[in-house]
């Protein structure tokens, strides 16, 4: 398979099983429509709007929004230690 339409697919199976676990809607093009919908239960988006603002485009308005979005993967999987950094445990 070549490497734009193996991409595609896997998107549609990613956006398929995050409209399965979650109910939520998303557009043609994978996004949903409000920032807290691509958050993982606790994790709000007072826990990271300053570390995003920080970056260069608007990436909290549109990009983040996308179920694919790389960003979103590192809020949800690191925004939590945010709370309590001690619990993160790093190679040792």
């Amino acid at each position: 398979m070549k490497p734009h339409l193996l991409r595609k697919r896997i998107q549609e199976i990613l956006w398929q099983r995050f409209c399965e676990a979650t109910d939520h809607d998303i557009d043609e093009k994978g996004y949903v429509s409000q920032v807290d919908q691509n958050l993982l239960t606790g994790v709000t988006p007072d826990m990271f709007r300053q570390d995003l603002e920080k970056g260069s485009g608007n990436g909290l308005q549109k990009k983040f929004r996308a179920v694919h979005s790389a960003s979103a993967l590192v809020v949800n999987t690191f925004a939590p230690f945010k709370k309590g950094p001690g619990k993160l445990h790093l190679a040792g």
